[in-house]
């Protein structure tokens, strides 16, 4: 991992995914610096990719619950241990402020 303090952590990877199907994924988000692959087995993989700007995190992060190669994954600011990482228990949908017209 890089000390520039951009890098995100790919985890419930699908064990198939590649250093290149993660660049493939992640170069919409930004300039990437560096992926580091690491593999668990047949049963998944971790990533860890680390970006060149500050922008490029944040887009990344707002990808969690994609999918890339055949299952979806959790996208987190690496080093953040408060931030929910299950995709699954966040909310798909938001209630909006109620309006009350005359």
């Amino acid at each position: 991992m890089s000390g520039t303090g951009y890098t995100v952590e790919v985890t419930n990877l699908s064990s198939s995914a590649s250093e290149n199907d993660l660049h493939e994924f992640f170069s919409f988000s930004g300039p990437i610096e560096h992926i580091d692959l690491i593999r668990s087995g047949g049963y998944g993989s971790t990533a860890y990719v680390t970006f060149k700007e500050p922008y490029a995190l944040e887009t990344a992060v707002l990808l969690s619950g994609a999918t890339i190669v055949d299952q979806p994954v959790c996208i987190s600011r690496w080093g953040q241990p408060d931030e929910p990482c299950n995709f699954w228990d966040r909310p798909t949908w938001q209630v909006e402020e109620e309006i009350e017209y005359r």
